[in-house]
């Protein structure tokens, strides 16, 4: 909905789960530029044996700064590049952007970008989990979009529960229609409930290797947990950085101390 209101075109990429292939994902990039500038302006690469990314971004960025016009490049889903190379040429691309170009990248984990630089020099604009939580207007907002009536202590109650987050508060809303006693089920709403769950199964637990989910079963139990801690629950060892990544990877996981240790 936000690339239909530009005024000036959106190259949109989303990335495939699980992406490998760094000429499959430059190609597709490129492409996207070439619909949005048009081929006059950048021109389109063929599949090779060998591609060489490298020369391929520095021959994009020439071209790319013959634009007279914005472009906005949107890069979707970008936890999903698991391509060491195809990164490298997206960190060159970052720090070499000609001045019409923009780039925005939607990821659900910290990208393994070198963004520094960028953020020292003011030319980094960071939205996370804070700035794209709901407020109890907003959630308000979703729920009687939905046709769903709540009191205002079931609302708070809701948003309290969901902690803004604005997928929770929709799985709610498609349970809430069809249930008779919504502030009951409020009241009730937990990780525990079917849709949550689902998702919460798909989208999370599902992508985490077998000892990071018996390190997540052995310490639920837990109102808070350290590295040590949960080593010694789960008799391993590693625990910290585990926890670490969880939380880099935004897996429902946040660190409750500046150090990053509880």
């Amino acid at each position: 909905s936000w690339a239909a209101d530009r005024d000036e075109p959106v190259a949109w990429v989303t990335v495939e789960r699980g992406e490998r292939d760094a000429q499959r994902f430059w190609l597709r990039v490129i492409g996207a530029l070439a619909d949005a500038a048009g081929d006059e302006v950048v021109e389109r690469v063929s599949p090779a044996p060998r591609f060489a990314g490298a020369v391929v971004v520095e021959r994009l960025l020439a071209q790319l700064e013959r634009l007279e016009e914005p472009v906005d490049l949107v890069i979707d889903d970008l936890h999903e590049l698991d391509c060491e190379d195809a990164l490298a040429w997206l960190e060159m691309l970052l720090t070499q952007l000609p001045a019409h170009l923009r780039v925005l990248l939607a990821t659900r984990e910290e990208p393994r970008l070198g963004l520094h630089r960028l953020r020292i020099a003011g030319e980094l604009t960071e939205l996370r989990g804070p700035d794209l939580r709901f407020s109890l207007e907003e959630t308000r907002a979703l729920v009687r979009a939905g046709g769903i009536t709540l009191s205002d202590t079931g609302l708070a109650s809701l948003h309290e529960r969901t902690e803004g987050w604005p997928a929770g508060v929709r799985l709610a809303a498609i349970s809430l229609s069809a249930n008779p006693d919504p502030e009951r089920f409020v009241s009730e709403f937990s990780g525990s409930e079917r849709t949550v769950a689902g998702y919460l199964l798909t989208e999370v637990l599902e992508r985490q290797p077998p000892d990071v989910r018996d390190l997540l079963l052995r310490t639920s139990l837990l109102e808070r947990v350290s590295g040590p801690l949960a080593d010694a629950l789960t008799g391993g060892a590693g625990a910290e950085a585990i926890l670490q990544r969880l939380e880099d990877q935004n897996a429902f996981v946040t660190a409750l101390d500046a150090a990053r240790s509880w």
